[in-house]
């Protein structure tokens, strides 16, 4: 990813992560740029550099706020190893229902748009 480029696409930050107290502010920032990153392929790639790069701090910070994320279960870390050296590190958004993640709400207005007009 061309460090010098900032994503144009829009991010999420849900609820559940949003008011989780045991999250700093720039964690829950780096969960939305992660949201945004994945909307172009499904899953966000890009290196803890470019997050620190990003955010103004260190590769370390970045690393400790994404370990933080996938403890609480709100992201999931997927790796393609070549040998024992990890060659690309994939990223995905993931709220686990066991960990406070957010419940389908079955009333938003694209879930009724399914089945036609209810009577």
């Amino acid at each position: 990813m061309d460090e010098n480029i900032k994503s144009s696409y829009y991010s999420i930050l849900p609820a559940v992560v949003r008011y989780d107290k045991d999250l700093t502010d720039k964690a829950k920032l780096l969960y939305s740029e992660i949201t945004c990153l994945c909307n172009k392929e499904g899953y966000c790639f890009a290196t803890n550099n470019y997050f620190a790069n990003l955010y103004n701090c260190t590769p370390r910070a970045i690393q400790f706020t994404i370990s933080k994320l996938q403890e609480k279960g709100y992201i999931k870390m997927e790796y393609e190893f070549e040998g024992k050296e990890v060659k690309k590190r994939y990223i995905y958004p993931y709220l686990d229902l066991s960990k406070g993640g957010i419940v389908k709400n079955l009333n938003t207005p694209s879930e009724k748009s399914k089945g036609g007009i209810v009577k």
